[in-house]
């Protein structure tokens, strides 16, 4: 007993002296914005996000922008030195940054305070593939979120990168409801580390783009014009000198930036560069790619891209300049933000030709332009185009095959509508995709897909498809259901388009422009994908036409080794891109046409990936809503 008693002793002793010989953490991390590590177990993020209807330089502001400084206060939007109506979250634009660490778990309080506005928020990048509940696309996998309601978002950061988080409809993103989502790697998981010494959670470029309504003018007569914003700052020209974002680098470091095309007004890419400072380009929708040296790099709306910026110059401040693709538009549109160096004594900075004209920006005179308009300016040897960038990871396996198990083609164009309604013989364009019309269903389909009216959905199967382009492709409208009152002579259909794909197949989508519609840009739910070919036509091809160059190799060479991983792709001018993923996710996962102002303009698809069975369900108190018919009674 005794002998016993001494081991237990002993033991014990040694445990207490290893516990009191342990040093104490000199940092206690208090918020999940931290320095990752491969061993820590993941945090639970708590973020309160209020939306609410505000303005830029409200009474938060003070003096400015005559007052610089005032300019700087919380909860102060100064934007362009402009009022404009806004919607913001937690009263500030961009909202907050959420930054976490890999396989964190966000806990995110969504309040909305918006009269008369429902809301969604959607997580880009984030697969949700424990659950997919939380996607945030009203009506597809929750209810719109009602005013002065709140919903809470809970879900794994399991993708790591440069993220975004906004509203689902459009013009809400252009009224300021959108921030960054950004999800750290432990170094020994950073497949980039080793070429970067900084990565401060402060080095965050949104761009987005900022537009007052045409009746608004200076003082002096002249219109404001659209402008780009920076973390939600820029100037008019002539305008007020509110201040602008600024980036500190020490010099000699190498500083990672996270860059995001945030969209806003209008549908344009954006173009940026650091003056006489060369970019290297690491990631792309967060997805690590070999590293190329670019002058600039552009982004369309909702793309990501991360780069690192040596700072071995001299000692001063140097413009980062945006502006629209000089494609784009009638004119460019730009905007800017200033990168000062740390111990620098001048606060404007250096006009673009003494900047350039350094010793030690001879490196910079490779004049590389990166775009990820996948078949614009390939093999010109002064750009670089989405196709010519390659992933750090190769394409797995099942994906490298000439022939995917599914393949589906979605051409999309509009038809000429006469509307009644306006007379004169007025034509309204309705866009469709496969000649199907998107609209949303009354319920959402993953939560309450019993509740939805079957006569509102159009579903399609690979198969089918394929059918009907070996007879005719503007027949596809025979084996649909359409919404009875829009089923019209002009052979338009409007339904929930819904296109069924079997879990665990490989899945080639091809996207055709028919219309000539300006560069569409489409975002996929749930998934990354490979971007494996890319062509312009110049011209309207029909959905024969493009099947038979495919069957007879002509259409493009496809990549299927290591090309580019994204989630966002443009899809050309009267040009054709293939899309190749593994469907191992399962649920309805739209996709969204990025270009839509409200909820649709009608180009969105929903693709169903795997049977009702197989998706993660939602839980058992999730939000309800739909359609309500009263009882069959007369009043008397």
């Amino acid at each position: 007993m005794f002998f016993r008693f001494s081991i237990f002793v002993g033991l014990s002793s040694v445990v207490a002296t290893i516990i009191y010989l342990t040093p104490i953490p000199q940092q206690i991390f208090l918020s999940c914005d931290r320095p990752c590590h491969h061993l820590d177990w993941p945090m639970i993020c708590r973020v309160k996000l209020t939306l609410e209807v505000f303005q830029s330089l409200s009474k938060s502001c003070g003096d400015c922008p005559r007052n610089e400084t005032a300019c700087l206060a919380d909860h102060c939007v100064s934007a362009d030195g402009q009022r404009r109506g806004i919607l913001t979250a937690n009263r500030q634009m961009p909202g907050p940054t959420i930054q976490v660490c890999e396989n964190d778990i966000l806990v995110v309080d969504v309040i909305n305070r918006l009269p008369g506005k429902a809301a969604a928020i959607h997580w880009r990048g984030q697969s949700q593939l424990e659950t997919p509940y939380m996607d945030g696309s009203p009506l597809v996998t929750q209810c719109p979120i009602p005013s002065y309601t709140t919903f809470q978002y809970k879900f794994r950061a399991s993708a790591a990168g440069t993220h975004l988080w906004h509203a689902h409809a459009g013009d809400d993103v252009s009224n300021g409801i959108f921030g960054a989502l950004i999800v750290k790697q432990a170094d020994i998981r950073d497949p980039h580390r080793a070429l970067y010494d900084v990565d401060d959670s402060s080095h965050v470029i949104l761009v987005s783009q900022w537009q007052h309504s045409g009746e608004i003018t200076f003082t002096d007569g002249h219109a404001k014009p659209a402008i780009l914003l920076v973390n939600g700052r820029g100037r008019q020209p002539n305008g007020p000198r509110v201040p602008l974002t600024k980036f500190t680098v020490l010099p000699g470091r190498r500083h990672r930036f996270r860059l995001a095309n945030a969209g806003g007004a209008g549908s344009c890419p954006i173009t940026v560069l650091v003056d006489a400072h060369p970019l290297l380009l690491i990631a792309l929708d967060g997805q690590p790619v070999e590293p190329r040296q670019v002058a600039s790099i552009t982004l369309a709306k909702g793309e990501r891209a991360d780069f690192v910026l040596k700072a071995n110059k001299r000692i001063a401040s140097y413009w980062i300049n945006v502006h629209t693709s000089k494609e784009c538009g009638a004119s460019s549109i730009n905007g800017g933000a200033i990168l000062n160096y740390k111990g620098s004594s001048t606060e404007d900075p250096l006009p673009a030709a003494e900047a350039v004209q350094q010793p030690e920006a001879e490196e910079s005179n490779d004049r590389i332009a990166m775009t990820t308009n996948p078949a614009d300016k390939c093999g010109n040897p002064e750009s670089l185009c989405v196709m010519e960038v390659h992933s750090l990871r190769k394409m797995p396996s099942g994906l490298g095959k000439p022939k995917t198990d599914v393949t589906v083609r979605l051409p999309i164009n509009y038809k000429l509508q006469t509307n009644d309604i306006v007379g004169n013989g007025v034509e309204t364009r309705i866009l469709n995709v496969n000649n199907a019309t998107f609209t949303y269903p009354s319920s959402p389909l993953l939560s309450q897909g019993g509740d939805v009216s079957g006569e509102t959905m159009c579903y399609s199967t690979p198969d089918e498809d394929d059918a009907r382009v070996e007879n005719n492709e503007t027949a596809s409208l025979s084996s649909r259901r359409c919404r009875r009152s829009d089923a019209t002579a002009s052979n338009v259909c409007e339904c929930v388009h819904v296109r069924y794909i079997p879990l665990g197949a490989t899945v080639e989508i091809i996207l055709l422009d028919q219309g000539g519609l300006d560069d569409l840009v489409y975002h996929l739910h749930g998934y990354t994908f490979y971007v494996v070919g890319a062509r312009k036509f110049g011209r309207s091809v029909s959905l024969q036409e493009l099947k038979s160059m495919d069957d007879k190799g002509q259409l493009f060479s496809r990549n299927l080794d290591c090309t580019v991983a994204k989630d966002t792709v443009v899809v050309p001018k009267f040009g054709v891109v293939a899309l190749r993923f593994k469907a191992n996710n399962p649920g309805y996962w739209m996709l969204r046409d990025e270009h839509a102002a409200e909820w649709t303009r009608g180009l969105d698809v929903i693709l169903q990936v795997g049977e009702t069975s197989d998706m993660v369900p939602a839980p058992e108190d999730f939000p309800k809503c739909g359609s309500f018919v009263g009882p069959e009674y007369f009043l008397i």
